[in-house]
């Protein structure tokens, strides 16, 4: 007989033991600027553990590494990436976290990645699954597609773009699920790694996380260029 033990997320932060992680809802943007890993990759293999420590079920992803994101396109990435899951069957024990789906071997996966605490060697999902977008190939058009959800991503769709237009605005906060080219869509990340680049963006960063308000830039008016 089967048991299954169930964490349920209710809430959207959720504070797991120091084993787990912070659940909050990210952008696209927070996404990206928080992770270590962008990896464009195919999950090829997939072992599970109980941790004694944690009284907790994990699955162990391999991924074939077919590029990182977050680095320079001239920099030399890993082959493979081993990435730590909350989760899976054990023994004839199984846990899962309601809402959520682990890897699949076989997949092409875009996955947004941190270091994990328990093993610096290893990765763990941002968000848990939020930063886990599958890749499926579209018979139709003969392109990769990204399939996901999470908010900032909706002005990505066209289609939400399209439908957008019509109601008059855009509400980029709300998580749609939808589609992406993956073209586009690594476009944008590699936009974003950039700019995150830039001195006074992650000083801009650092102030709204402490709560505080960007610094303003002084005006030049009509006045001071005359004077000048």
């Amino acid at each position: 007989m089967v048991r299954t033990w169930s964490w349920v997320v209710a809430a959207v932060v959720l504070c797991l033991p120091v084993a787990g992680q912070t659940l909050k809802t990210m952008t696209l943007a927070e996404m990206i600027d928080h992770s270590d890993a962008i990896i464009l990759g195919k999950v090829v293999g997939a072992t599970t553990q109980y941790n004694q420590t944690y009284h907790r079920i994990y699955t162990y992803f391999t991924v074939k590494v077919e590029a990182d994101d977050k680095r320079s396109t001239t920099d030399e990435h890993p082959s493979e990436v081993v990435v730590r899951c909350l989760g899976g069957t054990w023994k004839g024990l199984t846990s899962r976290v309601a809402g959520t789906k682990l890897p699949q071997i076989g997949e092409r996966a875009y996955l947004f990645l941190e270091k994990d605490v328990l093993d610096r060697d290893h990765y763990r999902i941002l968000g848990l699954t939020e930063g886990h977008f599958v890749l499926v190939d579209n018979p139709r058009t003969g392109k990769t597609e990204v399939q996901g959800s999470a908010p900032g991503l909706a002005e990505l769709d066209p289609t939400v773009r399209h439908a957008a237009m019509k109601k008059g605005h855009l509400d980029s906060n709300q998580p749609v699920p939808s589609k992406w080219d993956l073209r586009e869509f690594r476009a944008a990340v590699q936009q974003q790694v950039l700019r995150a680049q830039n001195p006074r963006y992650r000083m801009v960063e650092r102030r709204l996380k402490a709560g505080k308000a960007p610094v303003a830039q002084p005006r030049t008016t009509d006045t001071d260029q005359d004077s000048q």
